[in-house]
């Protein structure tokens, strides 16, 4: 999973480091989170740019056959401290919707599939429509390196992960790189990023999905 996020115009709220007791609805245009005001105090909010910066790729091993699906839609922000200091954790709050419709998988592979995947078996996103995750804890924070205010970290971020109607409390070793604005990053995004990269294996026992040998 990569998710690549901008401080833009639209992200100068300031949020304070307060747990939030589930991941904020989307606003009324439906690309961002509406952030709680009462999180306003200790740092910038990152939010995540749909498209080709931003993907998910699921890797779906059956008995018959492999697939992979790729997402691009992502909603979601990172809290950023205004100042990060070196010892201290970078993020400190964060929170992601996932449209399940909007799996799809690669180019040679049936659109089927997609169908399996979001039907009621399942991500059964017609009752279910989002996958939920929210960031309540980072830890074993190292500053892997830094140049001229780019810095790169390795973490992991924890919290409550939401498919269908089962929460599980995962925890994901991540990679953070916090991108100053230059002109080579303004090609891509307008704005400081930040990108957080990670990896997390499922079994389809823990959500309650039907086994079956093709999908």
């Amino acid at each position: 999973m990569k998710l690549s996020l901008v401080q833009t115009a639209l992200s100068g709220l300031l949020l304070s480091h307060v747990l939030l007791a589930e991941v904020p609805e989307r606003s009324y245009a439906g690309q961002t989170l509406m952030v709680p005001e009462a999180q306003l105090d200790e740092g910038f909010v990152y939010y995540t740019q749909p498209g080709e910066d931003t993907q998910l790729v699921l890797h779906a091993e059956t008995e018959l056959q492999n697939l992979n699906f790729l997402h691009s839609r992502i909603i979601g922000y990172l809290l950023i401290p205004f100042e990060v200091e070196a010892e201290a954790e970078p993020i400190l709050a964060g929170g992601f919707r996932i449209p399940v419709e909007s799996f799809r998988t690669s180019v040679d592979a049936p659109r089927q599939a997609d169908l399996v995947l979001s039907g009621p078996g399942f991500l059964d996103s017609e009752t279910h429509p989002e996958i939920t995750f929210e960031i309540t804890r980072v830890f074993d924070v190292n500053l892997e390196s830094e140049s001229e205010n780019r810095r790169v970290y390795t973490l992991k971020v924890a919290g409550p992960l939401v498919i269908k109607d089962k929460t599980k409390e995962i925890t994901l070793s991540a990679t953070l790189k916090l991108l100053p604005s230059t002109r080579e990053t303004m090609s891509r995004n307008v704005g400081d990023i930040a990108t957080l990269k990670s990896s997390l294996t499922l079994s389809a026992a823990d959500f309650g999905w039907e086994a079956s040998p093709y999908m």
